[in-house]
This record gives C-alpha cells, sequence and structure tokens, in this order.
C-alpha cells in the first residue's frame, strides 16, 4: 500500500469517526439521516428534489444515510407524479446503510456499505442525487465519476443545504461551466428558500461508434 493510499484510508477513517458521532447519537429517524429540523418540514425541504424527475428510473442516493430520502422521494414521486423509482443507495456507515435496507424492504440488495469513490458499479442510473463534495474538496475529479455512471440522457441532481442564498448563483455558475467539459447540459434548479437548494445536470448522449 502507497503513501497516497494511507493518506484515503486514514481520511475515510476520519469521515466514519465524525459522521458516526453526528448521526448515531440520535435515536429519531429523521436527525439519524442529517435533517435537523421538524418532521413537519422534512417533506417540504425534500420533495422540492423532485423537480429534477419526470420519468421512471433507478434512483442512486450517494450518501444516503439511513435510506429515508430515498424512500420518501419514491413514495411522493408515485403519489405526485405517477412515476416509479428503484431505489439505490450507499454510504460508508454500515450501521446506517443496514437501517437504509430496512426503511427501504425489497431493495435491500440495492444498497451497498461503500465510500462514494470506491463505488464501480455496472449499472446505468436515470438520477443520481448527491451533495456537492468529492474527494480533498476535488470536485472534478467526483463529477467525471458520477456522470460516467448515468445512462444516456440521465440526470445529476445536486443538493445543498441549510446555505445562504447568495451562495447558489455561483454554485450554479460553476455548475453550468463544466457541462461542456464533462459531457452535461445544465438544466434547471429549484429551491425552499434557505432550506434546500437543487441544481440537476443531464448527461449528453454518447455516441454510437
Amino acid at each position: 500500500m502507497n503513501h497516497t493510499e494511507n493518506k484515503s484510508l486514514e481520511r475515510v477513517k476520519q469521515e466514519q469517526i465524525r459522521y458516526r458521532k453526528k448521526y448515531l447519537v440520535h435515536a429519531d429517524e429523521f436527525k439519524r439521516s442529517g435533517w435537523s429540523g421538524t418532521s413537519r418540514m422534512w417533506r417540504k425541504a425534500r420533495e422540492i428534489i423532485l423537480e429534477a424527475v419526470e420519468e421512471d428510473g433507478f434512483f442512486l442516493d450517494v450518501g444516503c444515510a439511513n435510506g429515508i430520502l430515498v424512500r420518501d422521494l419514491r413514495k411522493w414521486a408515485k403519489e405526485t407524479k405517477g412515476v416509479n423509482l428503484i431505489p439505490y443507495g450507499i454510504d460508508f456507515i454500515e450501521e446506517l446503510l443496514l437501517e437504509s435496507k430496512i426503511k427501504n424492504s425489497g431493495f435491500e440488495e440495492n444498497f451497498k456499505v461503500t465510500d462514494m469513490m470506491d463505488f464501480n458499479p455496472r449499472k446505468k442510473f436515470t438520477f443520481i442525487r448527491t451533495e456537492f463534495y468529492g474527494p480533498h474538496n476535488n470536485f472534478k475529479i467526483f463529477i467525471k465519476k458520477y456522470i460516467n455512471m448515468l445512462a444516456p440522457n440521465g440526470r445529476l441532481i445536486f443538493t445543498f443545504y441549510d446555505s445562504e442564498n447568495y451562495l447558489f448563483k455561483s454554485i450554479d455558475e460553476r455548475i453550468r461551466e463544466m457541462g461542456p467539459k464533462f459531457g452535461y447540459s445544465f438544466l434547471g434548479s429549484a429551491e425552499v428558500p434557505r432550506v434546500t437548494h437543487v441544481v440537476w445536470v443531464e448527461k449528453s448522449r454518447e455516441e454510437k461508434g
């Protein structure tokens, strides 16, 4: 194992310690998902993610925690849009991933314990939801990897939580500017002010031959 791999493993271990302290101390399922608001606000704050979803498909939640977000998005998509989503999720905290399997009964095999940069599925996804992060803050490595996991015309959905609204314009512009280089088109954004901001891009259709 080389020096770079050692540093990467140490980073993951430190993040696991931090997230265990943040999530596992709570009994409430919303707090174990990372949501600090009330249960009444949960749907309003998270259903907006479905603005980016217009058709049936395979939906991967990167950093799914205890699985309630993808569980509820699947339920809301069916209720409000008649859209059927097949849930998938990854997280590097084993205890939370086990909860994800319980909360998404029938789809247990779709949830994996892994670091986001070690995940290399054979499947191509219709939708991938993620937050705006990457290894050592290298967003370019992260976005290239996950764009490649999308089916042609699949959508990568970025969510931002509890941020000041003035940041969103610059974030949207950064994502838009990177599109031609990384093979995607900027499609849109939506928000619940001061709670959730969502940006989605669409993978360019792959050339044949």
